[in-house]
C-alpha cells in the first residue's frame, strides 16, 4: 500500500503540472485505487502481458492501451524501487511522436 501511495503521490505531482491525465499500469490494484482517488483508467479487464498471455482480451487491450497512450499529448512514466521498468510507454511516445519524460516515485519511504 505504501508503493501505491507513493506512485499516486508522483501522479498527483504530474497532474498537477501537466492537468488531466489517463492512467496507465499493469496492476488492477493500482488501477483501482487510482479510480478511488478521481483519475482516469481504462478498466482493469483483461490486464495481461503479451508474453504471457496471448487471449485476444489482453492482446486487444494491450493494443488499445498502447493506441490511446500514443493520441496523447505526452507519456509519463513513473519509475522507481519496486517498479518494473517498462519500455511500453516509451514504445507509445515514439509511435505517436509525443514527448516521453520518466519520473521518479518518491524513495524517500521504504518498501
Amino acid at each position: 500500500q505504501d508503493l501505491i501511495a507513493s506512485c499516486l503521490d508522483t501522479v498527483q505531482d504530474i497532474s498537477a503540472k501537466s492537468g488531466e491525465l489517463l492512467l496507465f499500469s499493469d496492476s488492477a490494484t493500482f488501477l483501482r485505487a487510482a479510480e478511488k482517488k478521481g483519475y482516469h483508467t481504462l478498466g482493469t479487464d483483461s490486464i495481461g502481458h503479451i508474453s504471457f498471455d496471448s487471449s485476444r482480451a489482453a492482446i486487444d487491450k494491450t493494443f488499445i492501451d498502447l493506441f490511446t497512450m500514443s493520441r496523447g499529448d505526452k507519456v509519463y512514466s513513473v519509475r522507481g524501487k519496486n517498479l518494473y521498468n517498462s519500455v511500453f510507454p516509451m514504445y507509445a511516445a515514439i509511435i505517436g511522436d509525443i514527448p516521453y519524460e520518466t519520473v521518479q516515485v518518491n524513495t524517500a519511504k521504504s518498501f
